[in-house]
């Protein structure tokens, strides 16, 4: 099974490594890296069955420490896509972003908890 470890801060910041000048995204950053949420599912997890489970927090703890406390986990097929894009009536451009897993919007939720630290893991099922 293929899994992924996302951690660090999450961020409704510029999304300057996506498309140029196309507003705010949701992003996780730490120390060294910055990912663009929507751009990361699409990329790797677009239409694959998946287990994600999440913990957030105020302060930075371990995983270890995460595993002994209570961590939310959501399961089913995403949907995840990002695009820009651009009105010709207000010359404002945004960039468009949705992950859904089995119908629950992620992005809503994650939204909310905006400078929070995230430590999730997604097990791909069938990989």
């Amino acid at each position: 099974m293929q899994q992924y470890h996302l951690v660090g801060y999450i961020d409704t910041g510029y999304c300057d490594s996506f498309y140029e000048d196309s507003g705010d995204c949701l992003v996780i950053q730490d120390e060294q890296n910055k990912i663009v949420l929507a751009e990361f599912f699409e990329e790797n997890l677009d239409n694959k069955e998946v287990s994600i489970k999440y913990y957030i927090s105020d302060e930075k703890f371990s995983t270890e420490e995460i595993e002994e406390k209570f961590i939310k986990k959501i399961s089913g097929m995403i949907d995840a896509s990002i695009y820009p894009v651009y009105s010709d009536v207000t010359g404002y451009l945004w960039t468009h972003e949705e992950i859904e897993v089995n119908g629950h919007d992620l992005f809503k939720e994650l939204r909310s908890y905006n400078g929070k630290y995230i430590d999730m893991v997604i097990d791909v099922k069938g990989e």
